[in-house]
Order: structure tokens, then sequence, then C-alpha cells
């Protein structure tokens, strides 16, 4: 408010410096008693790395501080370990081995996994089946996500078996590819499954805090995992991997400019896009969208699923007006955005 014209002229002249750095996987291994399917691995992981204090990746970007991610993903780390040591007390019983894989460098793109599967320490070729566990601290109303029943055939019929005493409301996804490690698996033909309790007003925030961890929901998710690494270790034959074609988006894959703040319900499968919530002063907020809602036109092409709407948003630049039809209960509800950059 209290500039003025001032008749200079400066000159800067820098260098940038590219400071690589080594970062590490950890890994922990149970060997099967059965000496005809011990070369039979089952992975268990989850990343271990977050943002820092934000930068890339933070949805605060104007904001140096610490981003705990309490939920993303030390609650994935602290199931890891657990399911490390009750399956470490029962060594005796398995019969197949167990990989517990903690992975670096998933927020800045799957560094960690996919350096693995490029230099694995086992034969990938003896990896039976990936489960990957990333978010799974946030459950509400017993909804868990998981993804790649159908990389396997019979992966749906077993989650939902297990789930027989209907502990959780499950939404089940067929595809393997994902934002998150068993992409990196799935993308060498090796079956996963991704245990996921939905995004949140507070994902990629520092307010990513310990204290809103669901502890006792976090547990069953646990259980249920370990549930089905004993299954699969009990199995007569290793699991059979199938490609879902419809799990990955196709086309070009042009850079993301524009946002308009929402966050996706991936628990609930819907013609269009539901959202639980928008981010604080985005474009969506501003707009009149609320959680609940379901995008079923953004412009004048329909949304069916979150692929249509990313794909959508690529074809638009920031400050473009579009008008947006939500479901919106029983009612279609038309609203205007500004579309905002990143």
């Amino acid at each position: 408010p209290n500039s003025f014209p001032l008749d200079a002229t400066a000159t800067l002249e820098t260098s940038i410096e590219k400071i690589m750095n080594e970062s590490a996987n950890v890994l922990g291994m149970i060997k099967g008693y059965d000496q005809s399917l011990n070369s039979e691995y089952l992975v268990i992981g989850a990343h271990f790395d977050h943002l820092g204090m934000g930068g890339q990746g933070s949805l605060t970007p104007d904001t140096v501080a610490v981003h705990h991610g309490a939920d993303d993903n030390a609650s994935g780390s602290a199931g890891l370990l657990e399911a490390a040591e009750n399956l470490a007390a029962q060594r005796e019983s398995l019969r197949r081995s167990v990989l517990f894989i903690g992975f670096s460098g998933e927020e800045m793109g799957l560094l960690g996994s996919n350096y693995f599967v490029n230099h694995p320490t086992i034969p990938l070729s003896g990896i039976k089946t990936m489960i990957n566990m990333d978010m799974i601290g946030r459950i509400k109303e017993g909804k868990l996500v998981v993804e790649g029943v159908g990389t396997s055939p019979g992966f749906e019929e077993m989650v939902t078996k297990l789930n027989a005493d209907s502990t959780f409301d499950l939404s089940l996804k067929e595809g393997g590819y994902g934002p998150s490690d068993h992409s990196s698996f799935y993308g060498k033909d090796i079956p996963t499954l991704f245990f996921f309790t939905n995004l949140h007003e507070d994902y990629h925030k520092p307010t990513d805090t310990w204290d809103k961890i669901n502890y006792e929901g976090e547990t069953g998710v646990v259980r249920f995992v370990l549930k089905i690494a004993r299954e699969l270790d009990n199995a007569a034959e290793a699991p059979e991997f199938t490609r879902v074609t419809s799990s990955a988006p196709q086309g070009d894959a042009r850079p993301m400019r524009v946002r308009l703040g929402v966050i996706p319900d991936y628990a609930e499968d819907v013609a269009g896009l539901k959202i639980n919530g928008t981010q604080p002063d985005s474009p969506a907020e501003k707009g009149g969208l609320m959680g609940g809602d379901i995008i079923v036109k953004f412009g004048d092409k329909t949304i069916a699923n979150i692929y249509d709407f990313t794909y959508v948003l690529q074809e638009h630049k920031p400050g473009d007006v579009v008008s947006v039809d939500v479901l919106r209960g029983e009612k279609t509800v038309t609203l205007t955005v500004t579309l905002g950059s990143r």
C-alpha cells in the first residue's frame, strides 16, 4: 500500500548448483520354512518419507513449516512395523517368505519403489504379491479403500470373504496403478493390493498431525492386512497376474497447470467425481462446491470418473471461467468457478 515508482535498474547474476543426495529403502525378510515354497515372496510395503518443511508437493506452498505426515505416511510405516513384528512371532508357521520394505522417495515420484523393482534384492519373478499401505490412519465410518482387486483373479473374492464380519465398508477398485508404491510393482506384472483410508483436508499440509489418527481404526486395517497375508501364505498356488485395461488413463500426459482445489472421495463408486470437500480459499470453495458434491459436468464435457476430470482440467489454463454441474443430493446445481494456477 505504500509502494511508489523507483527510477532505478538492478542487475542480478546467480548460479544454480544441482545437489545430488542418496537415500535408502529399508528391507527386512522372514524366510519361509517350506523349502518348496520359500522362493515365493509376499512383499508388504509402505513409504516413510514426507515433505519436510513443505515446498514442492505441499498444499500450503507459501508456508514454511514442518509437514508432519502423521497419516501420510507415518500411519503406513507404523502398520508395516506392526505387521513385521506380528509375522516374525509366527515365523515357524510361514510357508512362503515375506519381504518388508520401507520405501524412500515416494513423494518425489515413487523413487524408492521404482529403484527396487529395477534393482531387486531377490529375483523379481519370485514376488507373487505386493501389499501397500499408504494413508491408513484416518478411517471414517469403517470405509476402507482396497485397490488392485482386479490384478489377480481371486483377489476380490478373497478380500470380500475375509471381511465376512463386515468390519469394513469396503470400496474395491480393480486397477493396479495409483499414486503410491504399488504402481511400481504392478508395472512389472506383479499382483498388488493397496490399502487406503481416503483423502482428507489435512493431506500434504502441516496439519496432518498425530492427534487426528484413528488408532483403533488403523489397528483394524493392519489386522485385515495380516489376515490377507496369512491367506496368501496358506494358498495352494501363488496368485496369477492379470492386467486391468482400464486401470490407467490413456492418452498424452500434459503437465497440470491449473488448480480447482477439490478433495476427491476415492471410497465412492459413482458416475462422476464425488468430493470430500474443498481446499480453503481455493477456486472450488470460492465457486461454491461442497463436500458430498458429485461433479458430473465440467464446461461442456461430461465427467464419468476422476480420469475424465484430470484430462478436462489439462485442457484449461489459469483464469478460465468454467461452469461446473454437480449433483447435490437429488438436485443438479450449476456453479461457476475461476480456475487458479498451481
